[in-house]
C-alpha cells in the first residue's frame, strides 16, 4: 500500500509539474506575442516621428523664408516711403495740404 500511494503521489507531482510547466511555457508564449506586438507599434511610432520631424524641418524654413521675405519687403516700402518724402519736400505741392477725403483714402491703404 506504501509503495502504491507513493506511485501515486509520484505520478500526481510529475503531473502537475507537467501541468505548471505547460501553464508557464503559455504565459511566456503570450509575453513573447505582446513584446513582438509592442516592438512593432514602437517601430511605427519612431517612424511616424522620423516623418514629423522631417515635416517639421520644412515648415520651419519655411517660416524662416517667409520672415526674410516679409523683411525685405518692409524694408523696400520704407525706402519708397523715405523717396516719396524727399521728392514731396522738394516740390511745391509738398507743402500743399490735402483734402480731407484724400488724406482718409490714403490712410485707409495704409492700414
Amino acid at each position: 500500500m506504501y509503495w502504491s500511494n507513493l506511485r501515486f503521489l509520484l505520478l500526481l507531482l510529475i503531473l502537475s509539474l507537467g501541468g505548471w510547466s505547460w501553464y508557464q511555457s503559455s504565459v511566456i508564449d503570450s509575453l513573447k506575442a505582446d513584446n513582438h506586438a509592442q516592438a512593432q507599434t514602437i517601430a511605427a511610432q519612431q517612424q511616424a516621428n522620423s516623418e514629423l520631424q522631417q515635416a517639421l524641418k520644412v515648415e520651419q524654413q519655411a517660416v524662416e523664408n517667409q520672415r526674410k521675405f516679409a523683411t525685405t519687403l518692409r524694408k523696400q516700402t520704407e525706402n519708397k516711403r523715405e523717396q516719396i518724402k524727399t521728392v514731396l519736400v522738394k516740390e511745391p505741392c509738398g507743402v500743399t495740404a490735402l483734402p480731407d477725403s484724400v488724406r482718409d483714402s490714403i490712410k485707409r491703404l495704409h492700414k
